[in-house]
């Protein structure tokens, strides 16, 4: 299952012109009326090479600066064949207006050193002592419930962050995720001790603040199947890997064989990616195995939330839905919310409250919205979250979904590149 990823979120080419050579200027163009701060920008490493010539060993770096002004950067390698294949950085930018920014060949010990403000990682523990090795690449075992697997990993599965907010996807049956939300800038991925009481409760750095139970968690997604949304908590196969790790991006990605809905065997691709500075990670999705068009759920938990959910057509291109309330399990203000394209959206729904003997299959107590797929299409969507405590702002249902709304704007403007 070929993957390859649609950058949305970055940048389209213009026509350019000027000769290849170890350094090089580009211009960022901002055409729109919107303007950017930290704006994600990736640049796939043939792109790169119309504007600068790729040095012979692979050994070097690239630097970036504006006016001077070094931006952090960082190659990465995303489909692991040991050499990177694109450029990430992040921009700031105003409406209507270019910037120039020059790239220039380094040897790696002359490089500048960024501040690592995002973080991915798995922790493991084979033999289960408590004490974890980062590991790159996991295979789940097959015995993958959530009591066998106690132990084996840190923060029970992948968690991936920047200085806003963490989030941790347990890597078993449940195959969910959760909110970890901070007090304040900084990364926690390799301090948290799900051991301690205090976890579930305020912290100096935040705490866990959403109740996933038996939810569709943190912008989790199931294949709708006989009306019903059906969790991905078996498979064949599940295999984690970390992709990226650095100063302004991470990216995750998890492979799952075997899916079976119905008389029917899936596979899926789910890729993550997030970035310094943003209150939402992206989520890539390519599920296969079938003809014809079938849908998905993607969701948020709804366990604390007496407000109806709110739903929003945001420009020509985008929606969302998203839920604010005190909901989070301190029960302070918390927003979460979903964006995805509207060309593939069909519906919205909700699943009924959790009961007490419920079988681990059902999802309950979470709003979701339809998505069309076909076999082997890529799609893409991102997961919101707000908490007070992080931002006092977030305490308004306006705020948290005036951020969607400069996103959704932002994203129906890409950036413009040209080389000079």
């Amino acid at each position: 299952m070929k993957f390859t990823p649609s950058f949305t979120l970055l940048i389209s080419l213009l026509p350019f012109c000027g000769s290849m050579a170890q350094s090089g200027k580009v211009i960022i163009l901002n055409n729109s009326g919107v303007s950017r701060l930290q704006d994600p920008v990736v640049i796939s490493r043939d792109v790169l090479s119309s504007f600068v010539s790729m040095p012979e060993e692979e050994g070097k770096v690239l630097v970036l600066s504006e006016k001077g002004r070094k931006i952090p950067a960082q190659l990465d390698d995303i489909n692991a064949d040991g050499r990177w294949d694109e450029l990430a950085f992040q921009i700031d930018i105003e409406r209507n207006s270019k910037k120039e920014i020059r790239l220039r060949w380094v040897e790696k010990e002359d490089a500048p050193v960024y501040e690592i403000k995002t973080r991915a990682c798995l922790g493991l523990s084979e033999n289960r002592n408590g004490k974890y090795l980062p590991v790159n690449r996991e295979i789940m075992p097959e015995s993958a419930g959530e009591v066998q697997m106690a132990g084996r990993y840190r923060s029970e599965g992948p968690v991936w962050e920047n200085e806003n907010l963490a989030f941790r996807h347990f890597f078993d049956s449940r195959n969910n995720t959760d909110i970890f939300g901070k007090t304040r800038p900084c990364l926690i991925a390799d301090s948290l001790d799900l051991s301690s009481p205090e976890f579930l409760s305020l912290q100096p750095k935040g705490m866990n603040i959403l109740e996933v139970k038996s939810t569709l968690g943190a912008g989790g997604f199931a294949l709708i199947y006989r009306g019903l949304p059906i969790p991905l908590q078996h498979s064949s196969s599940a295999i984690f890997r970390l992709l990226a790790s650095g100063p302004v991006r991470s990216v995750i990605e998890f492979t799952y064989e075997g899916w079976r809905v119905g008389d029917q065997n899936y596979d899926v691709r789910r890729r993550i990616s997030v970035w310094a500075g943003k209150n939402w990670f992206k989520n890539e999705i390519m599920v296969s195995g079938f003809t014809g068009e079938r849908e998905l759920a993607i969701g948020l938990a709804n366990t604390q939330n007496p407000k109806p959910p709110l739903y929003i057509t945001h420009n020509l291109v985008f929606n969302s839905l998203c839920t604010h309330s005190l909901q989070s399990r301190n029960r302070d203000a918390l927003g979460m919310g979903l964006l995805f394209p509207s060309r593939i959206f069909s519906g919205y729904g909700q699943t009924p409250p959790c009961r007490q003997e419920q079988p681990t299959d059902t999802l309950c107590h979470s709003q979701f919205a339809k998505i069309k797929i076909r076999s082997g299409e890529l799609i893409e969507y991102s997961f919101f979250a707000g908490w007070e405590k992080s931002e006092s702002r977030f305490a308004t249902t306006r705020y948290f979904t005036e951020l969607l709304q400069e996103e959704a704007d932002r994203r129906e403007n890409p950036l413009q590149l040209l080389a000079k």
